[in-house]
């Protein structure tokens, strides 16, 4: 598996949004069914690093709207920052409802997740 996604749960009014520009970035990425693996959550369901190694073979993990250290992270780190640990990548990034109006914030993710997933 390239990636896991894990990405905060969107707001109904705007999960087609959310859910739309998750596609793009995935698209953008050469990421789909087959190599990737979204997972959505709320802060009390517990997927967390140990559940993903557990359930997921991966060298990439993107964050959405969960900050690291809540994610059981050894560390915090800045948003679109690449982040090692125990040879995975992992980025940071805003909600995607946050990202949806944002263009500043879209370009920073891009820039990132390009240099991970095209070269």
């Amino acid at each position: 598996m390239r990636a896991v996604i894990v990405a905060t749960q969107s707001n109904e009014k705007i999960e087609k949004e959310a859910n739309e520009l998750l596609s793009g970035i995935l698209t953008a990425c050469k990421l789909d069914n087959s190599n990737a693996a979204v997972l959505y959550t709320d802060k009390e369901s517990g997927t967390d690093l140990q559940f993903i190694k557990t359930h997921y073979a991966t060298s990439t993990i993107i964050l959405f709207g969960i900050a690291p250290a809540a994610f059981g992270l050894p560390i915090n780190f800045p948003p679109f920052q690449i982040q090692q640990v125990d040879n995975i990548q992992f980025v940071e990034s805003p909600a995607l409802e946050e990202m949806i109006s944002d263009k500043s914030l879209k370009m920073q993710l891009w820039n990132c997740l390009k240099q991970i997933f095209i070269g």
